[in-house]
Order: structure tokens, then C-alpha cells, then sequence
């Protein structure tokens, strides 16, 4: 069965909200973009749809690991979601992530200050980066 209508909407999100969810990724589709955007509710959808549930859409387990585009999210997990994308880190990895985030974090900021005096990109990334 091919499912053409959103999982996700306004009426969901305000639910979600009163209950202390503070934003949604999913692999199906959204509706009321707009309202979301007013309520500041963050939804991460794979598409849109102006076509609501039609009563399709239910949950059937709460704290189960999920998978999403071929990723395993375990309840715990931390989701980070912006503009550019998902992503998932499992808990007992955080450490991990946050070392290499401290690690190049200023490599990043160099690279940016000698692009923005003109340097050259091949130049500024083999300075910093080593590559």
C-alpha cells in the first residue's frame, strides 16, 4: 500500500507539544508547514503532502527502536536536525562525537578566516585540514 497522505500535521504537533515533545523526524510525510512554522515545532519530514491521515496514521508502539532511511534509532538516541539534515547519535557514542566535534571545530574556523582573506581553497585545506 502506497500512503500518499501526511503522518504528521498541525493538530499531532499541538498534541505532541502539551505532552513535552519538542520536535518530529520522520520518514513519512507532513502536512501544515506553515502552522508548524508559527508554533516554532520543528518537523524533519522525507515529504510533504497536503493530504491529511485520513485516520491511517496511529501509533502502534511507544520507545521501540525505529528505523529510519536505513538508520536504527534506539529511544535514548540523540537527534540533532536542522536545515541540512538528521542525525542520529547513539548514546554511547556521544563522547565520541562531542571529542571530534571539539577537534575540529577550530580547524573549521581557520579554514573559514583564511577563505574569507582570499586564500586559496586547496591551499587553506592542506594547511589545515592536512588534505
Amino acid at each position: 500500500m502506497v500512503v500518499k497522505g501526511a503522518v504528521w500535521g498541525g493538530l499531532m504537533a499541538t498534541r505532541a507539544a502539551t505532552i513535552g515533545v519538542r520536535g518530529v523526524v520522520t520518514d513519512g510525510r507532513c502536512r501544515d508547514r506553515g502552522e508548524l512554522r508559527e508554533k516554532s515545532f520543528p518537523v524533519f519530514a522525507a515529504n510533504i503532502s497536503c493530504h491529511g491521515s485520513g485516520g491511517f496514521a496511529v501509533p502502534s508502539t511507544i520507545g521501540e527502536p525505529v528505523v529510519l532511511n536505513g538508520v536504527t534509532v534506539q529511544s535514548g538516541s540523540i537527534v540533532i536536525a536542522d536545515m541540512n539534515g538528521v542525525v542520529v547519535i547513539p548514546l554511547d557514542r556521544l563522547a565520541d562525537v562531542m571529542a571530534e566535534c571539539e577537534r575540529a571545530k577550530p580547524i573549521e574556523e581557520a579554514c573559514m578566516r583564511d577563505l574569507e582573506a582570499g586564500k586559496p581553497l586547496a591551499e587553506t585545506f592542506k594547511l589545515h585540514r592536512g588534505k
